[in-house]
């Protein structure tokens, strides 16, 4: 028999073999490239306003000199000076965004499933703008809403003033909640107060009141209609001013709420 050097080992192959080997070599290097991202760390990015704007839309006010993408992890901690983010396109959908100094103004829809506020971090909701996502309030500065936040709302610190839209439940354990004209808290939702104040600046109907501290204040001509199914307690004191005759409490629903605190 004799033997063929492997000079040009196509020659040798059967027709189509070798357009059948490269297919299936492509498909393996494609397959492991993608598990090797599946594993890729998440990055997180921090605002640094290299462009010296505030466009959250600008790639260079980004370390790395990118737009936050989609599963990325945001940093907004006061850097950049007076030049602080604004979201003025809608962001990717993001893992978290943390807020710890500076501001972070919401201009469009901000996609987030936990956006947290520490430190003095301060975070605004512009009007018919939208965060998607839990929001935690635990900072010492101010959470302003004049927009919708779709989730959950706590509140450890800070002032936090709602004047927008709450789909979620709100939940105070520290802090203010002021809410005023234009709030509205989501009607078929809890509102705990387990400490800190909420003042009733404006008129609001919540889906159950519940909670083992803090203080429900009214102001003069405002009223809080409590319509619920199951059966809730409030610790907390109620207090405020009103007019005579005046109605600024309301229990509705069938389920039982029960004021054990001071009132």
């Amino acid at each position: 028999m004799r033997l063929l050097k492997n000079r040009n080992v196509a020659n040798v192959l059967p027709a189509g073999a070798a357009s059948r080997s490269l297919k299936a070599s492509t498909a393996l290097t494609g397959g492991v490239v993608a598990a090797l991202l599946s594993f890729a760390p998440v990055r997180a990015q921090t605002w640094d306003a290299g462009a010296g704007n505030t466009s959250w839309g600008a790639a260079t006010n980004w370390s790395a000199d990118a737009i936050p993408a989609a599963a990325g992890i945001v940093i907004i901690n006061g850097a950049g000076g007076l030049n602080q983010p604004t979201l003025d396109v809608a962001s990717a959908a993001l893992t978290s965004t943390a807020i710890s100094a500076g501001t972070l103004t919401v201009d469009n829809v901000l996609t987030s499933p936990l956006v947290t506020l520490s430190g003095s971090g301060n975070l605004t909701i512009n009007a018919t703008r939208e965060v998607v996502g839990n929001v935690t309030m635990g900072s010492t500065g101010t959470l302003l809403n004049n927009g919708t936040i779709t989730g959950n709302l706590g509140i450890t610190d800070g002032i936090t003033n709602n004047a927008g839209i709450i789909s979620g439940t709100t939940t105070v354990s520290g802090g203010i909640l002021n809410l005023n004209v234009g709030t509205n808290l989501a009607d078929a939702q809890l509102l705990t107060i387990n400490g800190g104040t909420v003042n009733v600046n404006a008129s609001d109907t919540v889906g159950g009141l519940a909670g083992t501290g803090g203080t429900l204040n009214f102001a003069t001509g405002t009223a809080l209609t409590v319509n619920q199914a199951g059966n809730t307690t409030f610790a907390g004191a109620v207090t405020g001013t009103s007019a005579f005759n005046q109605t600024y409490f309301t229990k509705a629903g069938a389920g039982t709420l029960t004021l054990s605190g001071s009132n």
